[in-house]
C-alpha cells in the first residue's frame, strides 16, 4: 500500500471502516475502496467489499483532481441517463437527452462526475452543468448539483471549424489550459507557452477553440503561487530547458462558470 487516501467508519455491531487506498505494484497503480468489518470483543476482522480502478501515471498524485472522460462509454451514458431522470423529476418536465457535450470525473471517496448535457424537451433546449456522486460500495448515486441554462435556436447551431486569431478570448482560453495542463503534472517547474499555432473554432452552444501549445520549462516552480503566470512572468529556464507540445480542444461558454473547459488534451513528451 502506497497510501491511505480516505477513511470513514460506521457503528454497525462492530464498526464498519470503509477507506480509499492507493497500491502500487511495480510500474501499475490502483485506486482501491474497501469495506473492512471489525469487531475487536471478538479479535474479528473482514473485508467484506471491495473494487479497485487501475490508474494511469499522469492520473497518479492528481487524486482529487478532475479528469476527462470519454462522453460515449458506457460509463458516462449511464450517469447521463441518470441525470436526465433527476432533473425531469426536480423541474416536473419531460426533457430528453441529445448529447452529453462534456464529461470528467473526480475520485472522492467515490466518484464525482461532472457533466454538461444538451437536453430537449419540444422545441425547448437546455445546456445543463450536472454533477453525480456515485459509491458503488454503498450503491449510492445521487445529483448533488445541477443548473441548466435555455438556449436559443441560434446558439445551437454547430458552425463549421475555421482559422482563428489570437483573440482576447483565445489568449484566456490558452492561459486556462496552461493551469490545467500544469495542475495534472508533477513537474518541479511550471510548463509555459512559447507559441501557439494551428488555432481553429467552431460554433458549438458557445465556441470551441482548439490550438496546439508549444511549452517549455520555465524558471518558475509548479505551484500556487505560478497560477496564471505566463512565459513574461515565467522565463524559460536558461538551465537544459525541456519542450512539450499539446494539442487541445477548449470550450467557452460566456454564461457558464465556470466559462472555460478543457474537452481534450494531448501531449507529447517531454524532450
Amino acid at each position: 500500500m502506497e497510501k491511505i487516501i480516505s477513511a470513514k467508519t460506521q457503528v454497525v455491531a462492530g464498526v464498519n471502516y470503509v477507506l480509499a487506498i492507493r497500491i502500487k505494484e511495480g510500474d501499475k497503480t490502483q485506486i482501491c475502496t474497501v469495506k473492512v468489518w471489525s469487531q475487536p470483543w471478538l479479535n474479528k476482522l473482514e473485508m467484506t467489499q471491495h473494487t479497485c480502478t487501475q490508474v494511469t501515471k499522469r492520473a497518479v498524485g492528481l487524486l482529487g483532481g478532475v479528469t476527462a472522460v470519454d462522453v460515449n462509454s458506457a460509463e458516462i451514458q449511464e450517469v447521463a441517463n441518470f441525470s436526465v431522470t433527476e432533473i425531469n423529476g426536480l423541474q416536473g418536465e419531460q426533457n430528453s437527452l441529445v448529447k452529453v457535450v462534456n464529461a470528467r470525473k473526480q475520485i472522492v471517496s467515490g466518484i464525482n462526475y461532472i457533466l454538461t448535457l444538451s437536453l430537449q424537451n419540444g422545441d425547448k433546449t437546455q445546456m445543463c452543468e450536472v454533477r453525480v456522486w456515485y459509491q458503488s460500495w454503498t450503491n449510492t448515486k445521487k445529483v448533488t448539483e445541477h443548473k441548466c441554462t435555455a438556449v436559443s435556436k441560434r446558439g445551437l447551431f454547430l458552425g463549421g471549424v475555421e482559422p482563428a486569431n489570437l483573440t482576447a478570448p483565445v489568449q484566456q482560453a490558452v492561459s486556462f489550459v496552461e493551469d490545467t495542463l500544469n495542475g495534472k503534472m508533477n513537474n518541479m517547474f511550471r510548463m509555459v507557452t512559447e507559441k501557439v499555432d494551428h488555432v481553429t473554432q467552431q460554433v458549438v452552444a458557445g465556441m470551441k477553440y482548439s490550438f496546439d501549445l508549444h511549452l517549455v520549462t520555465s524558471s518558475c516552480m509548479n505551484n500556487g503561487d505560478s497560477t496564471g503566470k505566463g512565459i513574461t512572468d515565467c522565463p524559460a529556464s536558461n538551465s537544459m530547458p525541456q519542450r512539450m507540445t499539446c494539442t487541445v480542444s477548449v470550450w467557452y461558454q460566456a454564461w457558464s462558470d465556470p466559462k472555460y473547459q478543457l474537452v481534450s488534451d494531448s501531449c507529447g513528451q517531454l524532450a
